[in-house]
């Protein structure tokens, strides 16, 4: 791309408006569960919020129930580090409206973000319908994409959390190393449960489960996504994975470049300390892979381009 060209992307992305949407067109058949994780000085401080959100909208529906976990006490700064689990959830209205609702209370609490901590999504695996051929393909996007994916999933920070190195570390290099096995299996249950030991529950930027907690099947969770209290960056996060997904489905891929870049792979690239940095190519690459829409497409690069800082609360180490 000519830098004339992308100093115009830039321009329109700064001046794009982005708005919380009802909803995101994502595949029906998709479902996901999301962990938020938190500080506060009271844990009362995260029950009336969620008590409050769950009485709203539960009447919609008897499945909905937003959870929370006390995870751990800091006895030296009096603080609770507490993880809230979503319902299982589609791409559907009343889950958008309780997440904004939700992510409104606790932001005009005295809750914080934790730069120690993250936000996690899974994804029913069901999704690859036991196809080999469409979980390498997931794959290969991932390892090949993975630095791109990690600075979106800053959100609006410019940098991962202080313990991306313990509990997301980055999957490219073992992934890759992983696919270019000459004997790799063309059974779908021999890869899945290879990758689960290659990357360690709750250690990778991704992983994969057994049945779990948030989506009732075996799924694969995302680990690398900094918590925000801001809805629209959640969404995007949702869309993300959803278009992902969908991607590998569409028999739309450009092989060829995939295969090309697989090839090509420089692992000394695929570094946490390297994926803070902009890499324009790879990013648009990305966008025009998986995403089919414009909405979609502008939303992803002005979330990966433009880095805005948290303005109602500072992140707490």
């Amino acid at each position: 791309m000519e830098h004339i060209d992308l100093q115009n992307l830039i321009e329109y992305l700064l001046n794009l408006n982005v708005e919380y949407r009802k909803l995101l067109d994502l595949d029906n058949s998709l479902v996901f569960g999301m962990d938020l994780e938190y500080i506060c000085k009271n844990i009362k401080e995260i029950e009336k919020p969620v008590k409050d959100i769950n009485n709203t909208y539960y009447m919609h529906s008897d499945k909905f129930k937003i959870i929370y976990n006390h995870v751990l006490f800091n006895i030296l700064r009096q603080d609770n580090y507490v993880s809230l689990n979503t319902p299982v959830f589609t791409d559907s209205n009343i889950f958008y409206e309780s997440l904004k609702d939700m992510l409104f209370e606790l932001d005009n609490s005295s809750v914080e973000i934790s730069n120690n901590k993250g936000l996690h999504i899974h994804t029913d695996l069901s999704y690859f319908e036991e196809d080999t051929n469409l979980l390498h393909l997931f794959l290969k996007l991932f390892t090949v994409y993975e630095n791109v994916l990690y600075r979106f999933g800053y959100g609006d920070a410019d940098f991962s959390s202080n313990n991306t190195m313990l509990f997301s570390k980055p999957s490219s290099n073992l992934l890759h190393e992983y696919l270019s096995r000459k004997n790799l299996s063309n059974d779908y249950y021999q890869n899945i449960n290879e990758l689960k030991k290659i990357l360690i529950c709750k250690g990778y930027s991704i992983n994969f489960h057994e049945i779990d907690k948030n989506v009732k099947n075996e799924t694969i969770e995302f680990r690398f996504f900094n918590n925000t209290f801001n809805p629209i960056i959640i969404q995007n996060y949702i869309s993300l994975i959803g278009n992902l997904f969908s991607s590998i489905k569409g028999n739309d891929i450009d092989i060829e470049l995939l295969d090309y870049k697989f090839e090509n792979y420089d692992k000394l690239l695929y570094s946490i300390e390297n994926y803070s940095n902009v890499d324009s190519v790879n990013a648009l690459e990305f966008a025009d892979t998986i995403f089919n829409n414009s909405v979609d497409k502008d939303y992803f690069l002005k979330q990966y381009f433009i880095k805005e800082k948290i303005k109602t609360k500072k992140l707490v180490s």
